[in-house]
């Protein structure tokens, strides 16, 4: 079998679940994070726009490394982001907490394990 396929399967893989957590899963998580936080669902939907901007800001930097270095080392870096963004994220006491760190980890996880690696 032609090894692209492989990098296909890989690329299609990391993109279905950092997409899929990153806009479609979200929804599931408002009503528990309003629960937790004590929040409103205006202030829980904020981590989506902390995203956006994230990645409005942070898309430069990512297609300087993307031009500069490894795609392999570019995707492991952002699993490692994205895993430990997640783990702070379970550990976050405030919702602005929470909304930084959803706001940062998850756009350059997605960044850098998204279609911007991907294509590459």
């Amino acid at each position: 079998m032609f090894y692209g396929w492989y990098i296909v399967g890989g690329v299609f893989t990391t993109q279905f679940f950092i997409v899929g957590f990153m806009t479609y899963c979200f929804g599931l998580f408002v009503l528990p994070l309003q629960e937790e936080f004590g929040a409103s669902r205006s202030d829980v939907n904020l981590a989506m726009t902390a995203v956006t901007l994230g990645g409005l800001v942070l898309s430069p930097l990512c297609g300087w490394l993307v031009d500069r270095y490894s795609t392999r080392w570019l995707m492991s870096a952002g699993a490692i982001i994205f895993a430990g963004g997640l783990y702070a994220m379970a550990s976050s006491q405030q919702i602005i907490h929470f909304i930084v760190l959803f706001g940062v980890s998850v756009s350059l996880g997605n960044l850098l394990l998204g279609p911007l690696t991907g294509s590459t």
